[in-house]
């Protein structure tokens, strides 16, 4: 299963709901992974990489993930972006930053998944 990338992640537990911005998502051995936009930040302030573990079911309207306590739901950019309620102003720029970044940079989407791919391999194959 090939999973959105930038996305939307939002987490629903009982005691709060989160959402996330993903630059890039896996699909793990045990539910998926996303490193979030902060790891182009040059001093690494946050800890960028997450996963979570439960059952992905890919479904029509996003991927969801079944978890102990809980559920994730991850959408592409393509589809919550204009949706306020999904993806509020702050996610929006967050997702639009990490485009510019790469545009800045030269970077291409690809390469970059690649070799974020290949650097985080023994964390993606727990």
């Amino acid at each position: 299963m090939k999973l959105p990338a930038p996305a939307v992640i939002w987490i629903n537990r009982p005691d709060n709901i989160h959402t996330r911005i993903a630059a890039f998502t896996w699909p793990t051995k045990s539910g998926f992974a996303w490193l979030e936009d902060s790891y182009l930040d040059p001093y690494g302030c946050n800890h960028a990489f997450h996963a979570l573990e439960g059952k992905l079911i890919e479904r029509s309207d996003g991927i969801y993930l079944e978890l102990d306590d809980g559920y994730a739901l991850i959408f592409s950019q393509e589809q919550v972006r204009a949706d306020p309620e999904l993806c509020p102003e702050d996610i929006r720029d967050g997702l639009m930053g990490v485009q510019a970044f790469f545009a800045e940079q030269g970077k291409d989407w690809e390469q970059e998944f690649a070799r974020m791919t290949e650097e985080l391999k023994s964390e993606l194959n727990r």
